[in-house]
């Protein structure tokens, strides 16, 4: 078991990009850029259309070049679809959405269209499954089922190099069939069963993360 200190929510950066750097000698390695509100770097997702298609701040394109420079992760869960398409199209290095589903299967803002995962597949990015029952189906519980849904659909629409467990375990609530990380079992006899080899569960479950971590680090 390993980790590397991660930061939601960048406007800690207050707007500095010095900050940045003090951060990534302390250990910084990757940055969710927004959280749910508007921060120095850009905009969040959100049910208002004209929020959803602002993009990147000035900050915020100095910040991804900055990241990409240094060695930084850029993970676009929470951000604005414009904010999105600004990071895909401007990072030298593939991005991440940590914790976000198919908005095919579920139309909420947190997740991503069939365009963006296309998009992050084709630029060698990765998404992480969101376990947040109000992200995969309609009647508030977390099934293992609905998780199966989504993997397929997004692996595809933007390839099984694509796919890694993003959980949001410390975020989310309401009624989990997977409730920790003791139990992920659950979910890998899960894809086995629908036809998932063990080659294909082993990128889903730490080879695609393990991967665009050495890419972008």
């Amino acid at each position: 078991i390993s980790a590397f200190f991660t930061v939601e929510e960048g406007d800690f950066l207050e707007g500095k990009l010095e900050r940045l750097d003090e951060f990534y000698e302390l250990g910084l390695r990757l940055i969710t850029l927004t959280w749910n509100y508007e921060n120095s770097i850009g905009y969040p997702n959100s049910k208002d259309r004209n929020i959803m298609s602002k993009g990147l701040k000035p900050f915020g394109f100095e910040v991804i070049e900055r990241m990409n420079d240094l060695g930084m992760i850029i993970d676009v869960s929470h951000l604005s679809d414009g904010g999105f398409y600004d990071c895909i199209n401007h990072s030298k290095k593939p991005i991440i959405a940590s914790h976000s589903n198919a908005r095919a299967l579920k139309n909420v803002t947190r997740n991503l269209s069939d365009e963006m995962l296309k998009h992050l597949g084709n630029k060698g990015g990765v998404v992480g499954i969101n376990f947040a029952p109000d992200f995969l189906g309609d009647d508030g519980v977390s099934k293992l089922g609905y998780m199966i849904n989504h993997i397929k659909h997004m692996v595809n629409i933007s390839g099984i190099e694509s796919l890694s467990i993003g959980t949001d375990f410390d975020g989310i609530t309401g009624k989990l069939e997977i409730n920790n990380s003791g139990e992920m079992d659950r979910l890998i006899f899960g894809l086995n069963k629908v036809g998932f080899n063990s080659r294909e569960v082993e990128k889903i479950c730490y080879k695609n993360a393990s991967r665009i971590i050495k890419e972008c680090l």
